[in-house]
């Protein structure tokens, strides 16, 4: 059901990505997002979070940046102040 879900919003808003999690199978506890890639190496989100706890974010935005084909960095920050900035290696065996 997202991924119908998911594949509706995608076709009628001019974004690259779009993402339903529901971790617990509750609709109450879902988590959004919606991303649109700025550049070749950049991608731009906004997530939604409707099952946030008080001290975590609702709202927040995320950037992505690929650094190399194997290095990301991947900064984030919502409406409750919580934030990150994460350097991300990727090894494929």
């Amino acid at each position: 059901v997202t991924s119908n879900v998911s594949r509706a919003i995608q076709e009628r808003l001019p974004v690259d990505i779009v993402r339903i999690d529901t971790p617990t199978g509750r609709i109450s506890e879902a988590r959004l997002t919606v991303g649109q890639r700025l550049t070749e190496s950049l991608i731009l989100y906004y997530e939604a979070n409707l099952g946030a706890d008080e001290d975590q974010n609702t709202n927040g935005v995320r950037l992505q940046y690929e650094i190399l084909r194997n290095l990301t960095v991947d900064g984030r920050v919502g409406d409750a102040g919580v934030g990150a900035i994460d350097l991300l290696w990727k090894f494929r065996f």
